[in-house]
């Protein structure tokens, strides 16, 4: 299984690192052509397809990932072709029902029409990203990484290209980008279709959508839970403190968002690895090996932000958006927190997706008050801290009940090391901004490299440094 994964994680990885990269890259020019409230807005948008994603498909394409790989050939190809014609009429009655309604869900989302030529675009990429992002996730249970990876590449160029072009020639913002989404997912939807059309016929059997659905449906209570653990912090940041704030918000979420691009390739080869090989002996042990080089990257990315988050905003943005420097490494942390599940699937494996809602609904309650009485206290902060404790006790929980079914050899003090270990380094920024306390930034910085030498040399265990240290990597990488 590692071998595999690590084949599979490296290439989507390294599309992921290529794709976020030109994103990044233009995130200096969104930046001088975006004011903080439009980059709200984007937030707002982003939120909405989210929403559309989880209630139009039914949340088919899980019940895709769970049979796809145990499937014969010709099952594989009636499972893809039913999911492809439900997503195709579920995603148009949508797309129907709210452009026709337009005047009334942009006053919902914006509470100002000026921006209904914005909604009326971010709907149409909606809509076709919902396709684009299905033939994606077919690549992904085909185990065809390498197309995944291309065609993520390409969707991103495309996108970048068009919106880039537009902003210069037509003077466009945020409508600009819109534009430049819907051309990317037109044509990696017509490369898709062009590449795996043999993937497909014009099947469409309902005995395999109710298996499919019976799957995925208990899910879809689950998938807004997990919306809300997620999200509903910016909703009530924007009714609560406004748009403006709302992109200072953002723009800690797109910083932090970069340690997706150690992990993301990761969790996306991972999912469909564990149903195809779960019944292998091995697969328990390499499971904990990998969740001990998680928690060790993801303390490595929360020391970075810690340290560097100011000069990373100066360079990469304008003083607009350098009030977000305090969060971004708290934020960090709560995107490591959110996928740590994925290295104990037992509740996964068992199809316990009621008890998974029931754990995301409950997860997504709490974040839901914790969030509307901390923001209004403590504004942004309030937001960061609400949505990790919330996405913590999700973790924990999961990690409790699927051992029961499917147990994965674990030390618990090492994950208790490294969540300490982070919420002291997050800490530092917060109080030198809040002038909490009075320290200079080369203290700061060396307090923070001694927390994260001692979290790592706790987390990863003596003896596995020293045989890390001890290892002769020079001779393995270069053959002298």
């Amino acid at each position: 299984m590692i071998k595999r994964l690590l084949l599979h994680s490296s290439i989507y990885s390294v599309s992921t690192v290529l794709s976020r990269g030109i994103s990044f890259l233009l995130l200096p020019l969104y930046t001088r052509v975006l004011t903080p409230a439009e980059f709200g807005a984007l937030d707002l948008i982003y939120l909405l397809g989210l929403i559309i994603g989880y209630v139009a498909s039914f949340e088919i394409m899980q019940g895709v990932a769970r049979y796809y790989a145990e499937s014969t050939d010709h099952e594989k190809k009636d499972i893809l072709s039913t999911a492809l014609w439900f997503n195709l009429m579920a995603y148009t009655i949508v797309l129907i029902i709210f452009i026709s309604q337009g005047h009334y869900f942009c006053i919902l989302i914006f509470d100002d029409l000026s921006w209904l030529n914005t909604y009326y675009l971010a709907i149409v990429s909606i809509y076709f990203n919902g396709f684009f992002l299905f033939f994606q996730n077919s690549f992904r249970y085909q185990l065809r990484a390498k197309l995944s990876g291309v065609i993520s590449i390409i969707y991103t160029a495309v996108t970048a290209v068009v919106a880039v072009t537009v902003i210069y020639t037509l003077d466009y913002s945020i409508n600009a980008i819109y534009l430049g989404y819907i051309t990317g997912s037109l044509v990696c939807i017509a490369l898709s279709i062009g590449i795996d059309r043999r993937s497909f016929t014009i099947t469409f059997e309902f005995s395999i959508l109710k298996k499919l659905l019976s799957f995925s449906v208990p899910l879809i209570p689950s998938s807004l839970a997990v919306f809300v653990s997620f999200y509903i912090d910016r909703i009530i940041i924007k009714e609560q403190l406004g748009l403006q704030e709302l992109g200072i918000y953002s723009i800690a979420i797109r910083f932090a968002s970069i340690i997706n691009l150690a992990i993301s390739g990761l969790r996306l080869a991972l999912t469909p690895l564990i149903y195809a090989e779960y019944k292998q002996n091995d697969i328990r042990g390499n499971l904990s090996l990998l969740s001990t080089i998680f928690f060790c990257i993801g303390l490595s990315a929360v020391a970075f932000f810690t340290v560097f988050s100011d000069w990373i905003l100066i360079i990469f943005t304008q003083k607009e958006y350098y009030g977000a420097a305090p969060y971004i490494a708290f934020v960090t942390l709560n995107v490591i927190t959110s996928s740590a599940y994925l290295f104990y699937p037992g509740l996964s494996l068992e199809k316990k997706t009621v008890s998974i809602s029931l754990i995301n609904i409950g997860s997504g309650v709490l974040n839901l008050i914790l969030n509307l009485i901390l923001i209004r206290k403590f504004g942004i902060l309030g937001a960061v801290t609400a949505t990790f404790i919330s996405l913590l006790l999700n973790f924990l929980v999961q990690l409790k009940l699927g051992q029961k079914y499917f147990y994965v050899p674990i030390r618990y003090s090492r994950i208790s090391i490294f969540f300490l270990s982070a919420l002291l380094l997050v800490s530092l920024p917060i109080m030198v901004d809040n002038q909490k306390v009075f320290i200079s930034p080369y203290v700061k910085h060396t307090i923070a490299i001694v927390i994260y030498i001692a979290g790592i040399y706790a987390i990863a265990g003596a003896k596995t440094i020293g045989k890390l240290a001890r290892y002769n990597w020079r001779d393995k990488l270069f053959n002298v």
